[in-house]
């Protein structure tokens, strides 16, 4: 009897099997595939369920981001726009300064002691109202003034010429004396910084701390001071050159007599005198005199002191130079004077170094002999120079900085000079033990070719001191008349 198979199972029953339930490929295929379907199932519930979260919680995230982030994103694009607007107000202000300026009210300034002005426009009201009180000092000699400062350092910050200015202030002292008052009221400290006259009488004008001298005289200048010259015509300290004319032997064209020797033009004394061979026109062109120096040397000056007898100096001569005393250079020609007695000068100090030097007639003599010289003098470089100055009281004790201002006369040189190379100056407070050097700078040049150096020194490295003195030295051989010191000080 043949066996029946077993029912498959099925969902109905739960798949159920009885105890003689025999697994075949028949119930195998009809369970799995069943699994098989509700697996997939599974699976596509749980990738649906997955893409949705992530979908949720990517827009939960936008709209915090949106919630927190996008007002400060706001905020700043604001802040940005401002930094744009002004930027953009800057670029105009800027344009604006280039092509007009700014104006001058809108231009706040510092507090200034003494000046109520809180803006440039008002301030340089103040000033011109200032300036307006002071019509002389403005007017007077207009490229050599003074100028002041408002800020009571003590010191003023331009320069003073010292030839005109003790004239001009000494016409002024009536006024000075009457405008006194006002000027203690309008601005006390501008007239400690200007050049207030506190003596008028005397060669040096004395300031608050500090001194102008004009050098009309020696009477401020320490005997310490070496080859200086005072020249009083000129109101002025010179250099000294160095005397050559014993240096190598005397020359001539010839001479008359023994008596009247070439020597005799080198010898010192004035009442002797050379006179040449040559009378009449043969004196043009043949006479000289001269030295040979042995060696090629530099002269800066050829100087000729007429003899004592009227007429018997040429109407003119030329200064003449030679390597090989064969063939002359001429440097310079020019008139003579016939007065007896008179001296002549050759500015040669730009010919360089050469070893025979003269002076040739080039012309005959005034009264038609020969041509007689008294004395002849070969300078050369000038040695250095030191002008140290008398010693001054200073009212603030141990001042800590001061000024120094030097000018100089037109040098017989073209060669310029060079501040604190060729000029040096410094200042002491111990009574010339000590010094500082001043770093000078040329600050002005003025019509006739003076110059006017200035510098401050400082001070604090020196012993305790109130005895002011200032100290010029000139070197490297240049031309340097010094015909006037500013000195002015403060703690």
């Amino acid at each position: 009897m043949a066996l029946m198979s077993s029912p498959l199972p099925t969902s109905s029953d739960g798949y159920a099997v009885t105890v003689s339930f025999t697994i075949s490929p028949e119930v195998w295929n009809a369970v799995i595939p069943l699994f098989h379907d509700r697996l997939v199932a599974i699976e596509d519930f749980i990738s649906a369920g997955y893409t949705a979260a992530q979908q949720a919680g990517t827009a939960m995230a936008q709209a915090i981001i949106q919630q927190s982030v996008t007002p400060q994103i706001a905020q700043i694009n604001a802040t940005i726009s401002g930094f744009e607007d002004q930027l953009a107000l800057a670029e105009d202000r800027l344009a604006a300064l280039n092509n007009g300026g700014v104006v001058a009210a809108n231009v706040t300034i510092m507090p200034v002691e003494g000046l109520d002005a809180t803006n440039a426009q008002d301030a340089i009201a103040a000033l011109a109202g200032f300036k307006a009180k002071f019509p002389a000092f403005a007017e007077a000699n207009g490229e050599k003034f003074v100028r002041f400062s408002l800020d009571g350092s003590g010191f003023e910050s331009a320069f003073v010429s010292f030839d005109p200015v003790y004239d001009a202030i000494g016409g002024l002292s009536d006024q000075i004396d009457g405008m006194a008052a006002e000027v203690d009221s309008a601005a006390s400290s501008a007239r400690l910084n200007a050049l207030y006259i506190a003596e008028l009488r005397g060669d040096r004008l004395n300031m608050v701390d500090g001194i102008v001298d004009p050098y009309t005289d020696t009477s401020d200048v320490s005997g310490a001071s070496s080859n200086h010259l005072h020249n009083a015509q000129k109101k002025q300290f010179e250099y000294v050159n160095v005397n050559l004319s014993t240096l190598g032997l005397p020359i001539s064209g010839g001479d008359k007599g023994a008596s009247t020797a070439k020597g005799k033009a080198f010898d010192g004394d004035a009442a002797t005198y050379w006179a040449s061979s040559q009378s009449g026109s043969p004196v043009n062109g043949n006479a000289y005199i001269g030295r040979d120096f042995g060696a090629a040397t530099v002269v800066k000056k050829i100087i000729i002191k007429n003899a004592s007898a009227t007429n018997n100096a040429v109407y003119s001569a030329a200064a003449q130079y030679s390597d090989d005393g064969a063939n002359w250079v001429s440097y310079s020609n020019q008139g003579f004077s016939q007065t007896g007695g008179n001296t002549q000068v050759f500015d040669v100090s730009a010919a360089g170094a050469h070893r025979y030097w003269r002076v040739l007639a080039t012309s005959t003599s005034a009264n038609g002999s020969e041509w007689w010289v008294a004395e002849m003098t070969f300078e050369g470089a000038p040695a250095p120079m030191t002008l140290i100055s008398s010693v001054f009281s200073s009212v603030t004790q141990s001042p800590s900085v001061a000024r120094v201002a030097v000018q100089l006369a037109p040098p017989l040189s073209s060669s310029p000079v060079v501040p604190n190379v060729d000029l040096i100056s410094s200042v002491s407070r111990d009574g010339g033990v000590t010094f500082s050097v001043a770093a000078l700078e040329q600050i002005a040049v003025l019509t006739d070719g003076t110059k006017i150096y200035e510098g401050f020194a400082d001070l604090t490295g020196q012993p305790a001191g109130a005895s002011m003195v200032y100290k010029h030295v000139t070197a490297n051989a240049k031309d340097a008349p010094i015909s006037g010191t500013i000195m002015q000080w403060r703690g």
